[in-house]
């Protein structure tokens, strides 16, 4: 989960396994944790908003978390995203050939409980 681009095969692997052998990870930590995480993918996406892998980081992480119902602190996050979105985003929103972005975005924005539209 540390890694500057985490491998979400590799976490969802390790999530399988330690339920597959009943071992109850450590909620507290994980979330504090994915809120850090999460929080350096919005940081290097606002520097590369064209930097895919950030926001498919962030997006996966979520889906990944959100099975085993952690509730991280994500109000860093979520003010990053809207920092985005009052920007990047809404340049974006007129200018032709960004629909894969918008749509990706708006599904980040989603898994934040944030509404885009």
């Amino acid at each position: 989960i540390e890694a500057s681009r985490p491998d979400l095969d590799a976490i969802a692997d390790l999530l399988k396994e330690a339920k597959m052998w009943g071992i109850a990870p450590d909620k507290e930590a994980l979330s504090h944790q994915l809120a850090a995480q999460l929080e350096t993918q919005m940081l290097g996406f606002i520097d590369d908003p064209d930097d895919d892998a950030a926001m498919i980081n962030a997006t996966g992480l979520l889906h990944l978390f959100k099975e085993i119902i952690l509730a991280p602190n994500l109000w860093r996050v979520q003010n990053l995203y809207f920092a985005m979105l009052d920007g990047v985003y809404t340049e974006r929103l007129v200018q032709p050939g960004h629909e894969t972005w918008r749509e990706s975005f708006e599904s980040l924005g989603r898994m934040l409980n944030i509404k885009v539209s």
